[in-house]
Order: structure tokens, then sequence, then C-alpha cells
């Protein structure tokens, strides 16, 4: 009988050698073992970053199953990664992470349990910001909004916290997602991407939980 994937996180893959070994290694650690996958798009890096990504797997063989890793014919860009990722999922939720970056054990688990427990159609936790060796905690607020008016009055902290800028910290009902990332852009993507799936929300939930570390550099390896 076919395993229903419960929990899909998207991962693109460019140039990052130096950092993937940790990220791999934060996904296959989760908590959550069973219903979830995971789905690597190579945008034609030029460095060890799959060879890489292929070794770390190797040492987690409960989770070979569960790994994709789809292939771009060239470097397309950081949303169209995402995009490809989307096109290759099986989950009724998604989560993305960035590849230079890595997630808490019980990141999975906890948000799918809180959007169960909701039912709501995106889940919003908050993250670490690692930067020049230093650590800021971005905390998102334990809260549900029943509707989009709702949230109005906590907007202004979740936009100023920018918690709501990427898509990494969220975990989104799939068949909610109707418009994919935007491939004209190199900037804000992200952003819009976000505006345009709460506008088809009912609900959201909020979890004060710092789930994402996130690493903040100068440059943008995807742009």
């Amino acid at each position: 009988m076919e395993t229903t994937i419960k929990v899909s996180v998207c991962v693109p893959v460019y140039g990052v050698e130096k950092y993937i070994e940790k990220c791999v290694r934060s996904l296959m650690e989760q908590t959550m073992k069973d219903s979830i996958e995971f789905v690597f798009v190579n945008d034609c890096t030029r460095d060890k970053s799959i060879e890489i990504l292929k070794k770390i797997v190797s040492e987690y063989p409960e989770r070979s199953n569960q790994v994709k890793i789809v292939n771009h014919n060239k470097n397309m860009g950081l949303p169209s990664a995402r995009n490809t990722a989307l096109h290759n999922v099986s989950g009724e939720y998604i989560i993305h992470c960035d590849s230079d970056d890595w997630v808490e054990p019980e990141m999975c688990q906890l948000m799918y349990k809180c959007a169960i427990e909701t039912d709501a159609d995106i889940v919003i936790c908050g993250y670490n910001l690692i930067t020049k060796g230093k650590i800021e905690h971005i905390e998102a607020t334990d809260s549900f909004f029943a509707n989009l008016s709702c949230f109005v009055d906590d907007f202004a902290y979740y936009l100023k916290n920018f918690l709501l800028h990427n898509p990494w910290n969220k975990l989104y009902l799939r068949e909610k997602i109707k418009i994919p990332f935007d491939v004209n852009y190199f900037a804000g993507e992200d952003l819009l991407f976000n505006m345009e799936y709460l506008c088809g929300c009912t609900s959201i939930a909020s979890m004060r939980d710092m789930m994402y570390n996130y690493y903040y550099m100068p440059s943008d390896r995807f742009k």
C-alpha cells in the first residue's frame, strides 16, 4: 500500500558545498520519520554540492526512499528551482528550506501538527538569524487567525520582522498554491509569492518557536 506523503520539503541547490552538509543532516534527522519526502533541485551547480548531498543521504539508509534529486539542464535561478520542486512533490503540505540554512529537529513534525490541530492553510514559525557569528531570535506569536481580517492587526509586526518575506519559515497547504514563484523577479519574489498565497487563505496559524536557522550572507548565489 502506498504511503500518503504528509509533508514535502523543497530544497534548491546551487553553490553551497561549504554549507549543504549541515542542511542535509538537519533534514535527515527530522523527528517526523514517516510520510515525509525531501525534494532537492540541482540548479546546475558547478561545485561539489550534489556530491556532498548524495554522500550525506547515503548515511541515512532509512531515508533513501524519501529523497528525490531533480536536475536542471542549466542554471535557472532560485525562483525557478523552487517551482521545479513544487512540480515534483507529492505531499499534502509544503516546507521550503534553503540549502545553506538548517532546521531544528522537530520543525516538520510540529508545524504539521499545528496545521492539523488548527486546520490552518498556512503555519508561520519564528527563526534564528545568524550573521557574522551573532544570533538574533526572530519570534512569531502563538496565534490563530480565523481569517485575513483577524490578521490585519498583527500584519505590521510580521512584515517589520521579516516573518512574511521568505518561504522557509512556513508550512503551506499544497492545494492552496495557485500562483508559482515569479521567475521574472530576482528580488522580492518570495514576498510576492507569500502575499498572493495569503490572499487565498481562509485561516492562518503561527508558532513562537524558532524552528528555522537562517544563515545570512551579503551575497546571494542564486541571483
